[in-house]
């Protein structure tokens, strides 16, 4: 076989493996996530939020949206911002959603540390319950900017804490704006109503000072009523 011709098959086979090995590459590359639009994160990847705070997952997970701060970790709309007083922080994310549930557990490399943290992206309005390791720490309404926010300070292990969605309030099911009203008239007509209770009998009796005084006092007694009331009333409602 003539020299320049074995040199031309040999020049076009390597440029043939060449662009082959590059297909193929780019097809592995580039293929699509398991589930169009998400992202799939693999358990032993660790994630270094910064502020000495680490997250890892608990099992191999596919996430709609994943984005790191300095000072927090994001997922799909979920954010939990987190600082530690001192030494670092080994979190473990394993459920997370808009509004049901969301899980992870925390350790610190120092049992004095105080550690901070706030969970935005929740429903406005809502209720939700917080635990840690499986007991119940507190019930509270989301605000308009559906976040909250607490702190733990040891004693220190591995601890999990979880958030889970309760429900809408009373307030949310009827509109906020409309229960806002219905709360400041009720308000309004109960002010009335301990004023001229207090004062109007006023206008049909002799008036000394010792009648105005035991009114005065009917009126302190009525509003300390109207105020625990509407205290009750307000629980029921918004929280």
């Amino acid at each position: 076989m003539d020299s320049k011709l074995s040199a031309k098959l040999v020049s076009l086979f390597l440029v043939f493996s060449v662009c082959l090995l590059g297909y193929v590459s780019m097809t592995t590359w580039g293929a699509p996530t398991p589930t169009a639009g998400m992202v799939a994160i693999d358990d032993s990847i660790l994630i270094y939020q910064g502020n000495n705070v680490n997250y890892t997952f608990a099992s191999d997970s596919i996430i709609p949206r994943l984005e790191v701060g300095s000072t927090y970790i994001e997922i799909g709309t979920v954010r939990i911002t987190s600082t530690i007083s001192t030494g670092y922080v080994v979190g473990v994310l394993s459920e997370w959603s808009k509004t049901h549930s969301i899980k992870w557990t925390m350790n610190t490399t120092n049992a004095t540390a105080n550690l901070n943290c706030s969970v935005s992206g929740l429903l406005p309005f809502y209720r939700y319950e917080m635990l840690r390791d499986s007991v119940r720490t507190e019930v509270f309404t989301t605000n308009a900017t559906a976040l909250h926010s607490f702190n733990y300070s040891g004693p220190w292990s591995v601890h999990t804490f979880e958030i889970h969605y309760l429900g809408p309030t009373i307030a949310q099911q009827m509109g906020i704006g409309y229960a806002n009203l219905l709360f400041v008239l009720l308000t309004i007509g109960i002010v009335i109503g301990i004023i001229g209770e207090a004062i109007y009998p006023l206008r049909h009796e002799t008036i000394t000072p010792e009648k105005v005084l035991a009114r005065m006092i009917n009126m302190a007694i009525y509003i300390v009523i109207a105020i625990g009331l509407l205290g009750v009333l307000y629980a029921i409602m918004f929280a």
